[in-house]
């Protein structure tokens, strides 16, 4: 036999120490899978922490402070729920229902709290979070893109150019284009209508820029397309060509068989400011009964004329209250954001005196005002001193106003293109 070497393998000693290192390294590599199990159940529940207070402070734009905050109202019953779930050794079924009912109902909380928050928003971190599709009678938004399920628009992805447009849209605040001339008929980039109309009895249309209902027949408002501009160009081509006759005829064109007063009428009294600024007597003449149209604030402004007498240039329109109820409203005369008038030249002429209703003459800072009632036109007009002999044509006659009278907020309604009559 061979004998036993004393710290061999073979010795009982050796076998000792061979036991004890593995059951040394067996004890260890548990106690390390229970570390690891529990470094990676807290990394994973600090993970979704962050993710929660990153995504809560990010979509619904609040401080991450508060976002904390708000958080710790979830962190003992998310705990909880997580303990229950994973971690029960007593009752386990009884206690991991109820950890899988908390974590359910606070997903379902966490979720629900976050479509409340974001459901307005059209912007995220990132960049647009919105689409839209324009159909008849206004705009629908989703959350993704696809095609709108009714008319079958395709959804187009919002931007920080059209989101006012579109909103003003959604609200049913479009607007009235009075000089479709100087507006984009369609989208340069997706050939996209960017006009809507309607037309009445006679064939006059009215444009808008969005879709909706004419708010003064309430019809459903159509887009252009390309046989519309070229219908329309050719109708302001034979109307511009009928108002230059009438201006150079000896009579006006009596097409529409209406007339409206003349200067005398308009600001009262019989009498009307002559180029001396003494008042003086005129004649009543016809004059075309509405020569262009716009919507501002649901008040429609009717443009009439412009008459020039020496250097006295008056414009005469109406004004009529498009809502269901009295509204009041002022002209802004001479002072201040006040209502005015350019010509072809770039100069600049300020209104001195006008008239709205039974309210007339030179004001104060506070404008022309008075009451109007639904759906009844109220006479107005506006007279500017000092214009050249040889104008024309006023580029922009741009009426200021207020509503209610008095108040701070200003209001304009735009004419544009607007023949002068010499008397």
């Amino acid at each position: 036999m061979i004998p036993e070497i004393e710290g061999s393998a073979q010795s009982s000693q050796g076998v000792w120490k061979k036991r004890l290192v593995w059951t040394l390294v067996i004890i260890g590599g548990i106690f390390f899978s229970l570390w690891a199990v529990s470094a990676t159940v807290d990394l994973t529940i600090w993970g979704a922490y962050t993710h929660f207070i990153d995504t809560l402070s990010d979509r619904l734009a609040i401080n991450r402070y508060l976002a904390n905050a708000l958080s710790f109202l979830f962190v003992a019953p998310f705990f909880v729920g997580v303990r229950y779930y994973l971690f029960s050794l007593r009752d386990r079924q009884r206690k991991q229902r109820i950890g899988l009912a908390i974590l359910l109902s606070m997903g379902v909380i966490y979720n629900l709290a976050l479509y409340y928050g974001t459901r307005n928003q059209n912007f995220g971190p990132n960049g647009p979070v919105k689409f839209y599709a324009l159909v008849p009678g206004g705009v629908v938004f989703s959350d993704r893109a696809g095609i709108e399920p009714i008319y079958g628009v395709p959804f187009r992805r919002v931007s920080p150019e059209n989101i006012k447009w579109l909103i003003r849209i959604q609200q049913g605040r479009i607007g009235l284009v009075s000089d479709p001339a100087h507006h984009d008929w369609f989208d340069l980039v997706t050939g996209d209508p960017l006009l809507w109309y309607s037309t009445d009895s006679a064939g006059n249309f009215r444009f808008f820029d969005g879709p909706g209902h004419d708010p003064a027949t309430r019809a459903d408002l159509k887009p252009v397309t390309p046989d519309t501009q070229k219908e329309w160009e050719k109708k302001i081509g034979a109307a511009a060509e009928s108002h230059a006759q009438g201006v150079t005829s000896a009579e006006p064109a009596g097409d529409v068989g209406a007339t409206v007063e003349t200067p005398s009428a308009a600001l009262g009294k019989g009498r009307v400011p002559t180029e001396s600024g003494t008042e003086g007597a005129h004649p009543e003449t016809p004059i075309r009964e509405t020569y262009q149209r716009v919507f501002s604030d649901d008040f429609l402004f009717e443009l009439q004329s412009c008459v020039l007498r020496g250097k006295n240039l008056t414009c005469y329109f109406t004004v009529t209250n498009d809502l269901d109820s009295d509204r009041t409203l002022g002209l802004k005369i001479y002072w201040g954001s006040c209502s005015r008038i350019f010509d072809g030249e770039g100069n600049e002429y300020i209104s001195k005196s006008g008239q709205l209703g039974s309210d007339s003459g030179t004001p104060g800072i506070s404008g022309l005002g008075n009451t109007l009632i639904p759906g009844i036109k109220t006479k107005a007009a506006l007279e500017f001193e000092g214009v050249s002999p040889q104008v024309k044509l006023a580029k922009v006659l741009r009426v200021v106003f207020t509503a209610p009278h008095g108040s701070q907020e200003y209001l304009n309604a735009d004419f544009h293109d607007v023949p002068v009559q010499a008397r």
